[in-house]
């Protein structure tokens, strides 16, 4: 089989498309043949600076779907032709992988490949943040950073889904269009123009620049206003400052907010 692999840590130059053994299923996994692999932002720091799991050599991918070709020893529930996914199994960008079976999931018919290797990761995210992190009720309004990517868009259809307000944040011109679109079909709101969390300081009454963004805030009457975002500690920090994220009204008077 061949598989993406990094003999060094770099920029995509040390990628290298290499001849490897097949794998061979043991007690409890499975034999999948890879049909989609699941490209994410921290792919990129395994191959850039390693990292646990991610010293060189290494194989480098941890989400996609494929096909069940064998099953190892003590495994039901599976069978060859199976179509499955996973969110988190290092060395995905390769042809063969032997993966324990209970970190499959069968793809439902009706989902493409391209779409049931990408939502994992996202999925579960988004998931978390809506049910766990901050289980969403009617009449909660949220804010979504970064609206228009891979986590944003699937948290938004969550938040509706269970009967909460969004207003989302999104920064290029091109990622509005795409965010528009959703949350046009979701009947939610987006705040256009933001460039980053950073600067959620000038989301204030009185600032021609915002004033669409400041009118969305100043008319969240009552209910909870929460910030959720996966864009680290820089973005929760900032919009607490500002009080973009905390609860309005009983019982809870004190900063809270869903980081990832």
């Amino acid at each position: 089989m061949h598989a993406v692999q990094i003999k060094e840590h770099g920029g995509p130059e040390v990628m290298r498309w290499t001849e490897l053994p097949d794998p061979t299923p043991g007690p409890g996994e499975v034999l999948v043949r890879l049909g989609v692999a699941g490209v994410n932002y921290m792919d990129t720091g395994a191959r850039a600076q390693g990292g646990p799991g991610w010293a060189a050599p290494a194989v480098l991918g941890a989400e996609g779907m494929g096909y069940v070709t064998t099953l190892g020893a003590g495994v039901g529930g599976l069978a060859a032709g199976d179509r499955v996914a996973w969110f988190c199994h290092p060395g995905s960008y390769a042809e063969l992988l032997a993966i324990p079976a209970d970190s499959l999931v069968k793809v439902p018919h009706g989902i493409v490949d391209e779409t049931a290797a990408a939502v994992m990761l996202q999925g579960i995210a988004a998931s978390h943040l809506s049910t766990e992190a901050y289980p969403v009720k009617p009449g909660h309004t949220a804010v979504v950073h970064a609206a228009a990517g891979g986590v944003g868009l699937l948290l938004t259809q969550m938040i509706k889904a269970r009967g909460g307000k969004v207003i989302g944040l999104v920064s290029l011109d091109a990622a509005q269009a795409v965010a528009r679109e959703l949350l046009r079909h979701w009947q939610a709101q987006l705040t256009a123009g933001i460039r980053d969390m950073q600067d959620i300081g000038e989301i204030a009454p009185g600032l021609d620049a915002d004033r669409e963004a400041a009118a969305l805030l100043a008319g969240v009457q009552g209910g909870v206003m929460i910030l959720m975002t996966t864009g680290g500690m820089e973005h929760l920090e900032a919009a607490l400052d500002q009080g973009i994220a905390h609860l309005r009204g009983a019982p809870a008077a004190s900063p809270s907010a869903a980081p990832a």
